[in-house]
């Protein structure tokens, strides 16, 4: 006998399982817990999320800009709401692409107005205090790209810039924290070379390599190349050049690759069936590329997929789309490695609708250390945009043997209360599980005696 699935009544969904003698038994599908933490209500016309991180103490950093006038706004809040306060405004600039320095300080991008050209790398102090452009540019040939700076292990910050280089291609380049230091590592050829043209964000991977796509270029397709490179400069290779169509084109280079505990490359890019949008993979050497979904844009399956994916403790990848879904507004997915079990978590409603109070969905999602996903929305009848969160609940697995019944299941932070019961119900006769197991490779185990041929098991979100 198989396991089901069951929507309980209550305030989230919960998982429920059969236990028979010497079967496996594993979710079909996961089901998430979706909450609204905040209504976002900057100055009106700040309407465009940009991006999320969380810091250290928990605390949630986020950026929205304006697309009347270049302006944007620098804020962090709590993960449950409290305490928003805006860092940094700006009617004329846009702060992009924030992280939480080593040294404590945030760190991220400015730009506004192309016409005024001024854009920059900036550090602030952690309460909003002591802001410090370390890095402009006047000119739209050297123009700082607004896609944030990443710190390597060290403390150096690196960035791209577009309209610089050979052939106002773009440029990487590296930066000390005080500004001083500063290098171009490598400069694209343009749109007719291999190494592509207008590079993105970056990422740091484990091997301590920079890692990134470019938007354009890549000879002779030209839609766009993943490329890497040390971080002092050597070692440029181009991974993959995309040839179009259903494996893909015009990458998703505002958004970092995520690096997946696999050691995998992943990221999203146009192209596919409808060209609807592709979620690809591909090893560091840049061997294997493989396209691992390809959204329909149709039947609510989502469309334009954001790019940014992320990995649960669960090892599956989540993610948003900000067009299709039931609505046509976006959705949040989630899809295994390999590619199998992609399922929608949550759909949104169109803006027109008096009931769309929750906007679209434009950033990734952020991994919090509550074991809770977060992201941002734009728009929205009621707001400028939302800060929300998803709460996995993530699939029992489950063995019994003569003696015993192994209970396993992915545990990010201990969020999850075991429950038993002798029979299947929806509220009455569930009981707490007292053994809290062990936790090996951010799967929690519990080993319970066998005393009963058939026993019910569900999770229960805290």
């Amino acid at each position: 006998m198989k396991w089901a699935l069951h929507r309980l009544v209550g305030i989230s969904w919960r998982m429920c399982a059969v236990a028979m003698l010497g079967v496996w038994s594993t979710a079909a599908s996961p089901l998430v817990d979706y909450q609204r933490v905040l209504y976002l209500t900057p100055p009106p016309t700040f309407n465009e999320a940009d991006g999320l991180v969380q810091c250290r103490d928990g605390t949630l950093l986020g950026t929205l800009h304006s697309r009347a006038n270049y302006g944007g706004v620098l804020f962090r809040v709590g993960p449950d709401g409290s305490g928003y306060t805006a860092l940094y405004l700006s009617a004329t600039n846009r702060p992009s692409g924030v992280i939480e320095g080593s040294d404590g300080r945030l760190y991220g991008t400015i730009g506004g107005d192309p016409a005024a050209s001024l854009s920059g790398v900036f550090s602030v102090a952690a309460d909003g205090g002591n802001f410090i452009l370390l890095r402009t540019s006047s000119s739209p040939s050297d123009r700082i790209s607004q896609f944030g700076v990443v710190q390597d292990d060290e403390g150096w910050l690196f960035g791209t810039t577009s309209g610089d280089g050979f052939q106002n291609g773009g440029t990487v380049f590296k930066l000390a924290t005080d500004g001083t230091g500063f290098r171009a590592l490598h400069e694209f050829r343009g749109l007719a070379a291999e190494d592509g043209l207008i590079p993105g964000a970056l990422t740091v991977g484990r091997d301590g390599w920079l890692y990134g796509c470019t938007f354009f270029g890549g000879s002779p397709s030209n839609v766009g190349t993943i490329f890497r490179l040390r971080t002092d400069g050597s070692g440029y290779a181009v991974l993959h050049r995309f040839g179009g169509g259903r494996n893909g084109r015009y990458p998703s280079a505002d958004q970092p690759l995520l690096e997946g505990s696999d050691g995998f490359l992943y990221g999203a890019a146009d192209g596919g069936i409808n060209s609807a949008g592709v979620i690809f993979k591909l090893n560091k050497s840049g061997n294997d590329y493989q396209v691992i979904h390809e959204f329909e844009g149709e039947n609510g399956t989502g469309e334009s997929p954001i790019g940014g994916l992320v990995e649960w403790c669960d090892g599956a990848l989540y993610g948003a789309t900000h067009e299709g879904g039931i609505d046509g507004a976006g959705m949040l997915f989630r899809i295994n490695k390999d590619g199998s079990a992609f399922a929608a978590l949550h759909t949104y409603i169109d803006a027109p609708n008096p009931e769309a109070t929750e906007g679209t969905p434009r950033t990734r999602l952020v991994p919090a250390n509550d074991g809770r996903l977060y992201g941002l929305t734009s728009g929205g009848v009621v707001a400028e945009g939302t800060v929300f969160r998803i709460t996995p609940l993530p699939s029992l697995r489950i063995r019994t043997g003569p003696e015993a019944i192994v209970v396993s299941w992915p545990d990010c932070s201990g969020r999850f209360e075991l429950e038993e019961s002798n029979q299947l119900g929806l509220s009455d006769g569930w009981t707490r599980v007292d053994a809290v197991g062990e936790v090996i490779e951010s799967v929690r185990r519990v080993t319970l005696p066998r005393n009963a041929d058939r026993r019910f098991f569900r999770l229960n979100s805290r």
